[in-house]
């Protein structure tokens, strides 16, 4: 590990990935009649959809379906806790958006290009709320139990008094420390491929 730390290493699959070689889960298998699918993601971070027109979606060439919350199967759930810690949103279930970006349609077509420009056509008119900027607020915003907040302790917390602590200790030590920029730059297309054979479905992501 010492021989690591500090050194040049180099990305064994870097060559292929920055000559646009490198093959990912989208591009490795292909399948006989398989459709293609975008997704549409709101544009504001917190409210509801007041109304979503797909009409021109549906209409354009080589759609297959334009799903919604209107018209997507609905997921089961647990009413009493209908959002555990951990678990992700569920989408196209009701009008509510929560976040921005999220997902609230999605075309399907017969190929890449037509789901995309069909998903262009997709129209949201959302009323939009003030977005939480506080734990409790996001909390509440997904129905979170209260069993899962810690019970009644509030979720900002305080353990001892570190200006306190620091002001005592016999010895101190005051130093600046930076970290150079780092950015997270994924470059494989985010997608996957389902592929039904009788009941049995395989995911390729």
């Amino acid at each position: 590990m010492a021989a690591i730390i500090g050194a040049a290493l180099d990305r064994v699959d870097g060559h292929a990935k920055v000559t646009g070689t490198a093959r990912y889960a989208a591009e490795a298998t292909k399948f006989p009649n398989q459709a293609e699918a975008v997704l549409v993601q709101s544009t504001i971070g917190a409210g509801r959809i007041v109304d979503i027109d797909i009409g021109a979606a549906e209409s354009a060439p080589g759609v297959i379906l334009v799903m919604t919350h209107k018209n997507a199967p609905r997921l089961a759930s647990n009413k009493a806790n209908p959002i555990q810690p951990g678990e992700a949103y569920p989408l196209l279930q009701d009008d509510r958006i929560v976040f921005n970006g999220q997902h609230i349609a999605l075309v399907v077509a017969e190929t890449f290009e037509q789901a995309t420009h069909a998903a262009m056509l997709v129209k949201a008119r959302c009323e939009e709320d003030e977005g939480p900027v506080r734990l409790d607020q996001a909390l509440d915003r997904l129905d979170v139990p209260q069993n899962f907040r810690g019970g009644e302790r509030s979720p900002d917390s305080k353990r001892g008094d570190p200006d306190e602590a620091f002001a005592a200790a016999p010895i101190k030590i005051d130093q600046t420390y930076t970290s150079p920029v780092e950015h997270h730059n994924p470059m494989e297309p985010h997608a996957a491929i389902a592929s039904w054979e009788g009941d049995e479905l395989t995911l390729y992501h």
